[in-house]
């Protein structure tokens, strides 16, 4: 499967309530955590409300080793990753719904990276 297809099914399987854990786990999660930082922002704001919706917060390693580091990294480019204003306001309303499904995970690092890309 393509990251849109991953990222959809995992929206199905969240929106439906079936699966399992093991295929979340050994298939869907691995699958995130090789190409997140390849994904155009639209999936990767996609990916982090599904999650969101999924009350992910047991895998802390997850949010700051893979997920987190979409808002700095950019493998492509080679050096930090850039946003357009439209963008960043996407992405960060993905986070604050994100904060706000799952409270015990801390945004503020990524949320204050998104405010240089936003102007006011």
């Amino acid at each position: 499967m393509n990251n849109q297809q991953v990222i959809r099914t995992l929206e199905v399987l969240v929106k439906r309530n079936i699966g399992s854990e093991r295929l979340f786990d050994h298939y869907i999660l691995a699958s995130i955590e090789k190409h997140v930082l390849q994904y155009p922002v639209n999936l990767y704001s996609r990916l982090i409300r599904v999650m969101a919706d999924k009350a992910f917060v047991e895998d802390f390693v997850f949010w700051d080793k893979f997920a987190f580091r979409y808002v700095y990294d950019d493998p492509r480019q080679g050096f930090e990753r850039t946003f357009t204003h439209d963008e960043a306001k996407q992405l960060w309303d993905s986070f604050v719904y994100l904060k706000l499904k799952c409270p015990q995970i801390d945004i503020k690092d990524p949320l204050i990276q998104l405010e240089k890309f936003i102007r006011l």
